[in-house]
């Protein structure tokens, strides 16, 4: 039997939907607004929209990513 913590952390199909609109609607926001991802912030979202990492590690490696050019 799959414990409270395992059934939260483990993807899931819907969680796995939903986790793919949240990706493509915040992407589609961001080109209504006339800017796009590049390829290693796309690489990271597309990570999370698939399950790979949790959206917290997802904030973190984002704000690696971007602290290279602040």
């Amino acid at each position: 039997m799959a414990t409270v913590a395992q059934t939260i952390l483990t993807p899931v199909p819907d969680n796995l939907a939903l986790r793919r609109y949240a990706v493509d609607n915040a992407i589609g926001t961001l080109r209504i607004e006339g800017m796009e991802l590049d390829p290693e912030e796309r690489k990271i979202v597309e990570r999370y929209a698939q399950g790979e990492i949790s959206l917290a590690e997802q904030d973190a490696l984002m704000d690696a990513y971007l602290e290279r050019y602040l």
